[in-house]
C-alpha cells in the first residue's frame, strides 16, 4: 500500500521490538515473527524437505519517507523497523533453505524498495543491503561507532583553487592528547600524472589554528631527501624534486586547523590538499574531520578523500552541504548537491540526495559538533559504517546543478 484506504491503513512498524507508543494504528497487526515462521515451516516440509526447490520472490518493505505523521523519532523507528524485518525474512527463510529474493523495482523518493542506483551501480540503502546479504558490520538499527582500533590516517579535499575567494581551504581537526607530527601538502602540477586536467601550476600552503594565526608555509616542497623518506612511509605518491607542489612537516597538538592551498600568480587549477597522520600506531591523538569548500560545475566536482587504518571498523559521517551556506552568507550556492561514497576500486558504496532530516543524523550532526541543517534542505548526508581502507566522496550537482558547496567528513567516536 503506498496511501491508506476505506478498507486499512498502512503500516509504518513491523516487527514486536519495533511497535510505536504513539501511532498505534500504523504498527502491524499480523505477519509478524510467529506468523512467518508458521509458513516458512509449511513450504520447507512440504517442499524443501522433499528435494522440491522454492524461491521466495518479489518481496520486500517500501521505504516511506514524507509523511505528516512520520517524522523525527518515528521516522527513525520505521526505517529501523524496515532493516530489521529485512534480516529477519532473509534470515529465516535461508536456516529453512528457502531462497528470497528481494524485489528492487527502481525509482526514487517515497514508496520504493530500490537498493541500487541502476543508472551508476552506486547503492541507495547500505543498512538494507548489509541486512539482506549478512555483510559484516551491520549495525544496529539507528546505531554507530567504532569497533577495533580503526580511525582516520589521511584526509584530502580536491577542488579548484586559485588566489582570494578561490582559494582552496581545507580545515581538519585533531582529537586527544599530547601532540603528533602531521604532514601536509598542497598538490597541483604532479595531478597532471594522474590524468587531472587544468591543475594548479605553482601551489603554496599556509597553515593557520583557530584563531587565524598562522603557523607555517611553504611554496616549493624543494625534494629533501627526508620528506621524499616520509612520502613513501606514509603512502603518499612521490614527487618530482623540481616540482612545484608544497609540502610541510610539522608537529601539532590537538585542536582545529586550517590550511590554505593558494598559488602567487592569477592562475586557478585543480589542486589537491593533503593531511597525513604521521605516526599512525598512536591514537592518543588522531583526525576526527576533513572539511572543504570548492566549486562545483558539470566538468568538475568536489571530492574528499579519507583512509581508514587500524582494525575493525568505524563509523563516519559525511554530508555535502549547498543551499544551508547560505545561513553563513556564501552567494552562489549549490542548490541541490549530491554525495556519494566510492572504494578504493571506485565502486559506488552509498549515495544520498536530500538528507530528510531523521533524528539518528540530527543526533549524529550534534554529537561530532557539526552545523544543524533544517529538515527539509536539499543538503545531502550519509552515515555510514567502514571496514579499513581508502574511501571517497564526491559531490555532484542533481540534474547538472551547479555552485558552491561544502564537503564534510565526521569520525563517530
Amino acid at each position: 500500500m503506498t496511501r491508506d484506504e476505506t478498507w486499512g491503513k498502512m503500516f509504518y512498524f513491523w516487527g514486536q521490538g519495533y511497535h510505536s507508543p504513539t501511532l498505534l494504528d500504523r504498527n502491524s497487526t499480523w505477519g509478524e515473527e510467529a506468523y512467518t515462521d508458521e509458513q516458512f515451516q509449511k513450504m520447507a516440509t512440504k517442499f524443501v524437505s522433499k528435494g522440491v526447490p522454492v524461491i521466495i520472490g518479489e518481496w520486500g518493505a517500501v521505504k516511506r519517507t514524507g509523511y505528516p505523521d512520520l517524522t523525527g523519532t518515528e521516522l527513525d523507528r520505521h526505517l529501523a523497523s524496515r532493516t530489521y524485518f529485512s534480516k529477519t525474512i532473509t534470515d529465516k527463510a535461508n536456516a529453512l533453505g528457502l531462497k528470497p529474493i528481494w524485489w528492487d523495482a527502481g525509482g526514487t523518493g517515497s514508496n520504493t524498495m530500490w537498493l541500487f542506483d541502476r543508472s551508476t551501480a552506486a547503492v541507495i540503502d547500505p543498512d538494507n543491503l548489509r541486512a539482506l546479504t549478512g555483510g559484516t558490520g551491520l549495525p544496529p538499527p539507528g546505531g554507530e561507532g567504532n569497533s577495533g582500533t580503526a580511525h582516520l590516517i589521511n584526509v584530502s579535499i580536491r577542488a579548484t583553487a586559485g588566489t582570494g575567494a578561490n582559494t582552496l581551504i581545507a580545515g581538519f581537526v585533531l582529537r586527544g592528547e599530547s601532540s603528533k607530527s602531521i604532514l601536509l601538502r598542497g598538490i597541483g602540477p604532479t595531478l597532471a600524472d594522474y590524468k587531472v586536467s587544468d591543475p594548479l601550476v605553482d601551489p603554496s600552503i599556509v597553515l593557520y589554528n583557530s584563531r587565524g594565526t598562522s603557523l607555517d608555509k611553504n611554496d616549493d616542497w624543494g625534494g629533501a631527501t627526508a620528506l621524499s623518506t616520509t612520502f613513501a612511509s606514509l603512502g603518499a605518491f612521490g614527487l618530482s624534486a623540481s616540482s612545484k607542489d608544497a609540502a610541510l612537516f610539522t608537529s601539532l597538538s590537538a585542536g582545529v586547523y586550517s590550511m590554505h592551498v593558494t598559488t602567487s600568480n592569477s592562475t586557478s587549477g585543480a589542486a589537491l590538499a593533503e593531511v597525513y597522520d604521521a605516526n599512525t600506531s598512536s591514537t592518543d591523538l588522531h583526525l576526527v574531520n576533513i572539511a572543504g569548500r570548492g566549486a562545483v560545475d558539470t566538468t568538475s566536482n568536489l571530492i574528499a578523500g579519507f583512509v581508514v587504518g587500524g582494525t575493525g571498523s568505524m563509523t563516519v559521517l559525511v554530508r555535502a552541504v549547498g543551499p544551508t551556506l547560505t545561513d553563513y552568507s556564501v552567494t552562489g550556492v549549490l542548490s541541490n548537491p549530491k554525495v556519494t561514497i566510492y572504494d578504493r576500486s571506485g565502486v559506488p558504496l552509498a549515495s544520498n540526495d536530500d538528507w530528510g532530516g531523521t533524528t539518528t543524523l540530527s543526533s549524529t550532526f550534534t554529537k561530532v559538533g557539526a552545523f544543524n541543517l533544517p529538515a527539509g534542505s536539499k543538503d545531502a548526508a550519509i552515515l555510514m559504517t567502514l571496514n579499513p581502507g581508502p574511501y571517497s566522496a564526491v559531490v555532484s550537482g542533481v540534474n547538472g546543478t551547479t555552485g558552491v558547496a561544502l564537503v564534510e567528513v565526521y569520525a563517530v567516536e
